[in-house]
């Protein structure tokens, strides 16, 4: 149906592309649920000046980029520990990448592939976006940053939540992020 019938393995495994660049609604949606911290999306000449200085930042690496991504995201949450990081990526080349990615942030949920418009089915696999928050300038409660990450993994994974436009999950992430901001400041 595809391959042996000479279409490009390209085109069903884009290593090149971004999550943005093969769903722009995507970013819509990204923008839309982080309105609250006023992100900035990072390209690839970002990464390793723009992304290391305050803000609150979206990256959206190529699967064939993201080790560069987890690496450059170390050094900026060591150099920057208030700021909040995103990242979008499609679940290709996880192998490379996927367990740093996860030691790093403090935790990542993903969007199947045809579960909504956001990301079809023709994608082939899902989506995973990872949230770095920021680290406490006080003495952190480790109870109350605790349970809320629970509360939000819990919701991410309800049944029918991606069904639709996604705009159920989107307000999910833009609390969290606003509660999560609340907990820093305190």
């Amino acid at each position: 149906m595809g391959v042996m019938r000479g279409i490009p393995m390209e085109q069903f495994c884009p290593l090149h592309e971004t999550a943005f660049e093969r769903s722009p609604e995507l970013k819509s949606w990204i923008t839309a649920a982080t309105k609250s911290v006023n992100p900035v999306f990072l390209e690839p000449e970002d990464w390793f000046i723009r992304g290391q200085s305050f803000g609150n930042f979206v990256w959206s690496p190529a699967p064939a980029a993201a080790d560069v991504v987890v690496e450059q995201l170390g050094k900026a949450r060591h150099k920057r520990p208030s700021c909040l990081h995103l990242i979008v990526a499609p679940r290709l080349m996880t192998g490379k990448w996927r367990r740093h990615m996860t030691r790093e942030c403090d935790f990542y949920f993903k969007i199947p592939a045809g579960a909504c418009s956001l990301w079809g089915a023709a994608q082939f696999e899902p989506v995973l976006i990872f949230v770095c928050l920021p680290f406490t300038l006080a003495r952190p409660n480790f109870a109350v940053r605790q349970g809320l990450l629970e509360d939000f993994h819990g919701a991410m994974l309800a049944d029918g939540l991606w069904q639709g436009s996604g705009k159920r999950g989107g307000d999910l992430l833009c609390k969290l992020l606003v509660r999560a901001r609340a907990l820093c400041s305190l």
